[in-house]
């Protein structure tokens, strides 16, 4: 959400007309924040949000429902869906064996294979040599996974005004519309903000400058995955950590510094 109100406070006709106020991300609030939210959305002229359920595991304060019961009757709501695309990993799982440092998330995202070679003790080499293969993931495997999480997109998006799947879906061949499942690229956001400002009546948006890409994390796509979707755009190095690695890696590069801050120097007291 952050990054969407970069972009539209840049618009040059939507900046004309309203202040944007960036919200804290919901996994960020503490108690001192909640009221002053609530305070805050009662004078918006326009709320955009996301859903979040009332057994949300932060606050039932924070649901959208108790939030938007805040909201002047002539407020615009406009409700948009969750950028998440599991397409380019089927590797991708909840990482357990992520942790904190410094204050910053180190692996976020788990590959499962790696995780399970650990867990069974079998060589990390060997599975690193495998995932390189062109062959690892067939075909139909790749497909179903892409089908399988624009559904469940589409499935969000059916309580959202905005709908963003089809242009997923149509796009994700020939560019890389994400740098990992929820940090998509700059071209998907501008598009967002397109259908964000359209929905609003605003029908030629101009934006002023550019806002920096979200790749602070690349996740590397196997080269099974590139072949079996037929991607058309390069897959080129990326960064494992940037704030802590300013240079990008190689695939296999990217592997060997997960390998080795999940299971070979990973901090015991976790």
């Amino acid at each position: 959400m952050k990054k969407l109100g970069e972009i539209l406070a840049k618009d040059s006709g939507f900046a004309k007309d309203y202040i944007v106020v960036d919200l804290p991300t919901i996994f960020s609030i503490n108690g001192k924040w909640l009221p002053l939210i609530r305070k805050m959305i009662k004078k918006a002229d326009i709320l955009i949000y996301q859903n979040i359920d009332v057994n949300n595991r932060f606050s039932a304060v924070l649901s959208t429902q108790y939030l938007l019961s805040a909201c002047k009757e002539d407020c615009k709501l406009v409700c948009i869906p969750n950028m998440y695309f599991r397409g380019y990993w089927p590797q991708y799982c909840k990482n357990k064996y992520a942790y904190l440092t410094r204050g910053y998330d180190v692996c976020p995202y788990g590959d499962s294979n790696l995780n399970s070679a650990y867990e069974k003790g079998e060589s990390l080499e060997n599975v690193l040599k495998n995932i390189e293969n062109e062959q690892y993931y067939s075909e139909e495997t790749c497909e179903k996974n892409v089908a399988d999480s624009l559904l469940e997109l589409k499935n969000r998006e059916d309580r959202c005004d905005i709908k963003i799947s089809d242009y997923i879906a149509k796009y994700y061949k020939k560019d890389r519309l994400f740098y990992a499942v929820n940090h998509p690229t700059l071209q998907l956001y501008y598009e967002m903000v397109k259908r964000i400002l359209y929905y609003l009546d605003y029908k030629n948006p101009e934006f002023s400058s550019k806002t920096n890409e979200q790749d602070g994390i690349e996740v590397p796509i196997y080269p099974s995955v590139a072949k079996g979707l037929g991607l058309e755009f390069e897959i080129k190095p990326g960064y494992f950590y940037k704030h802590f690695f300013p240079q990008k890696l190689s695939m296999y590069d990217w592997m060997k510094k997960y390998i080795n801050y999940c299971f070979e120097q990973r901090p015991s007291n976790i």
